[in-house]
């Protein structure tokens, strides 16, 4: 973070009697397309996405689960799962209670965020961060080029509503906040698009919504027979990738079953297998897996040092399958080394076994 005088390009966009403030750098990203490509991505790797789909039963059967499954269309169908992971959001407890039939401890807090668009008010290509009278911050960002964004709201919901909609006085409260400190007002006629969303807050009990906490409780609870549920209660973008992991490491785990390997080099081995899935793996066909073992050392590799001679150990396990992969590829070319089992010793890898031997 660094001072910053009010002057070309910040003068152009905020009132005169601001004269300095702070600048840092963050990241940004588009929300819905980051969804998709999560949901992509989880294809490619075996998953089956059932977009508009809703689970409206689920019934334990021993220690495992039947979901009853309505599409959109109005057409049924079920599936069978060993656990569930209840990641439903602002309907997370609705879930759990009335359609798993379970009460567990935690809890969840309904907090509606409304944002609107506005002609383009921001000259530069800056976002900013404004301090409101009410010990709240809103947001000025550049949109879709000829717009701003001005978000967001708190306002406290008892229940997911089924009609999201943007209140009058939301849009006033947003206006009042971007006037204290734009050069060029904006007023409720200059609104262009509105929109709205539901924080699925974790309770942890505060009065006010703006300092409920926005971190997540992962709660596991069974069934009679002892099938198992996960909830995710609370948690945001920021670190969705890292509740996700913590998600899979508490299921696996709690549930007493070891699962799938939660690997992250994990699909760089299987993509090895189906092309190392051959007759015989030829020069051509060594060259790529290759690429693609080198491709895996450089995307699960840390900079992380103990001290200056000595890497960290993630380091060295997150590489191990990379080199590993090299090793395999290498002697590829013997036709004898892919009889003796290869393909299999790929997959061994993946749970973390037969690294060594395969490479000596």
């Amino acid at each position: 973070m660094r001072s910053i005088c009010a002057g070309p390009p910040f003068e152009d966009d905020l009132d005169p009697r601001f004269a300095s403030g702070f600048s840092y750098s963050d990241c940004r990203v588009d929300d819905a397309r980051l969804v998709v490509v999560n949901a992509l991505s989880a294809q490619t790797l075996g998953a089956k996405i059932l977009p508009r789909t809703a689970c409206v039963g689920l019934t334990a059967t021993g220690n495992a689960w039947r979901a009853d499954l309505e599409a959109g269309d109005g057409q049924r169908a079920f599936l069978s799962a060993k656990v569930i992971v209840n990641a439903a959001g602002p309907w997370v407890e609705q879930l759990l209670r009335e359609i798993a039939g379970l009460h567990g401890q935690a809890r969840v807090r309904l907090v509606r965020g409304s944002h609107i668009v506005v002609p383009r008010r921001i000259a530069s290509d800056h976002a900013y961060i404004l301090q409101n009278h009410d010990r709240r911050i809103v947001f000025l960002l550049p949109f879709e080029g000829g717009f701003t964004l001005v978000g967001t709201t708190e306002v406290a919901l008892a229940q997911p509503p089924t009609v999201m909609e943007v209140s009058d006085a939301e849009v006033r409260y947003l206006c009042d906040a971007a006037n204290r400190y734009l050069r060029t007002p904006i007023n409720a006629g200059d609104v262009v698009w509105c929109y709205a969303g539901v924080r699925a807050l974790h309770d942890d009990g505060k009065a006010s919504p703006t300092e409920v906490t926005r971190d997540y409780v992962l709660q596991l609870d069974y069934s009679v027979s002892g099938a198992p549920i996960l909830s995710v209660f609370g948690g945001k973008i920021t670190t969705y990738r890292r509740l996700a992991e913590h998600a899979l490491e508490k299921t696996f785990g709690g549930a007493g079953d070891s699962g799938p390997p939660v690997d992250r080099n994990g699909a760089t081995a299987r993509c090895c297998h189906r092309a190392l899935r051959l007759r015989r793996v030829s020069e051509e066909h060594a060259e790529s897996l290759r690429r693609v073992a080198y491709r895996a050392r450089r995307r699960y590799r840390t900079a992380a040092r103990i001290d200056g001679n000595r890497l960290d150990r993630r380091r060295t396990e997150r590489q191990r399958h990379g080199d590993t992969f090299r090793c395999w590829i290498d002697g590829a070319r013997s036709g004898s080394f892919y009889r003796q089992g290869m393909g299999r010793a790929l997959r061994k890898t993946c749970c973390g076994g037969a690294a060594r031997s395969a490479c000596t």
